[in-house]
């Protein structure tokens, strides 16, 4: 499975996520397939396509990530951030999910794609990020 890395300062990220895709039919152009304490899988509604989102906290500290941030984007140091796996197989679902992601909070939202660079989620290109 492709996947990256979203990262962000609200901490609640994940509760609103499942809100928006309970209260909003067609949020982001998914619906919720399924959730349980570990995953919120969210499935395209035309496609049918998967996206897979972690609920657990992971660290790609932790998990030796170098990233290479894109011009004009860069992880606060001075805000505590959590970040959450992702497993999508779609580059444009992928993107539409997390620019939906970032529109949720007024805290920030980033990704780390697959070869480490660190895009503000709601600029991240289909056509270039590598999952």
């Amino acid at each position: 499975m492709k996947g990256a890395y979203v990262v962000s300062a609200d901490d609640g990220l994940v509760g609103r996520v499942v809100h928006a895709v309970t209260g909003t039919p067609g949020w982001a152009g998914c619906d919720r397939a399924w959730s349980d304490t570990d995953h919120v899988m969210l499935r395209d509604s035309v496609t049918g396509g998967q996206f897979l989102l972690y609920v657990s906290p992971g660290s790609f500290k932790e998990d030796g990530v170098p990233v290479y941030p894109r011009p004009g984007v860069s992880l606060p140091a001075d805000r505590r951030l959590t970040s959450y796996l992702v497993e999508c197989r779609w580059e444009e679902q992928f993107v539409r999910t997390v620019r939906a992601l970032a529109a949720l909070t007024g805290e920030g939202v980033w990704v780390i794609d697959g070869d480490g660079v660190v895009w503000d989620a709601a600029a991240v290109d289909a056509a270039a990020v590598r999952l």
